[in-house]
């Protein structure tokens, strides 16, 4: 049985680099794609933890693969490259491969699990997720015009999701992750809002989006885990500073 089970984060690798690699062949099934993408994760990461038999609250696993995947889709609703077209879904997949070898490791086979490996890889697909989908959201208010308090309101419960999903996976679960997740999310989505007037790329306000929910996440963790001081939250707070705006003096402004 263990056997079987060993090959599931390949299978999960590959079916959603298939399948999203389908998108650019057949732009009209997109969504069709993510769905059968998105189960076939969700399914795949069921079956290593036995659907919460080996692993209690699997589905919170589940959600971070299902995330990425989703938010993978949605910007390459705006990529124009070919050559991306092609990479993003082979990096997709082998993302959700790593994250599903991980926590097949940490399931079945604990002594070869490398410790926090899940706890960062976690963390690396949420931040790809937010910029991804911070690229669709701010594509979809300068293409189609959608309305800033709709993708506002969408904003808000992802980022605050995959906040709460990073501390959940850092075996943060109480209610202050709960009230963190809250409050993230909604300083985030003040923040996407304000970026949205920015007369900038599209691309650019997702990244300043993103490296605003890096930085946040990290001083979070870092507070609860008991490892917050002076000089990690001065490198935080420095870093961050020192990106946001390298990024905003090199970028084009319209």
């Amino acid at each position: 049985m263990i056997l079987v089970v060993r090959t599931i984060p390949f299978l999960i690798g590959i079916s959603t680099a298939a399948l999203l690699s389908m998108v650019s062949v057949w732009p009209n099934s997109i969504l069709l794609l993510a769905i059968l993408a998105v189960v076939a994760v969700v399914y795949g990461i069921g079956n290593l933890t036995g659907f919460g038999r080996d692993l209690e609250g699997w589905w919170h696993v589940a959600v971070t693969p299902a995330l990425f995947v989703v938010s993978a889709v949605a910007f390459m609703l705006f990529v124009e490259s070919s050559w991306l077209l092609i990479a993003i879904p082979i990096v997709t997949g082998v993302f959700t491969f790593f994250f599903a070898e991980h926590l097949f490791r940490f399931v079945h086979l604990p002594s070869l699990y490398q410790p926090y490996a899940l706890e960062h890889t976690s963390l690396v697909l949420h931040v790809a997720s937010m910029f991804f989908l911070s690229t669709a959201f701010y594509g979809l208010q300068t293409f189609l015009q959608t309305q800033s308090w709709l993708l506002a309101i969408f904003f808000f419960a992802f980022s605050g999701m995959m906040v709460y999903e990073t501390l959940w996976v850092s075996k943060i679960r109480d209610s202050k992750a709960i009230r963190v997740a809250v409050i993230g999310g909604l300083m985030l989505t003040e923040l996407f809002v304000v970026f949205s007037f920015l007369p900038t790329s599209f691309f650019v306000n997702a990244a300043a989006s993103t490296l605003v929910f890096y930085v946040f996440l990290g001083i979070m963790r870092a507070s609860f885990l008991q490892r917050l001081s002076k000089v990690v939250l001065k490198r935080y707070a420095i870093a961050g500073s020192v990106l946001l705006l390298l990024l905003f003096v090199t970028a084009r402004w319209v």
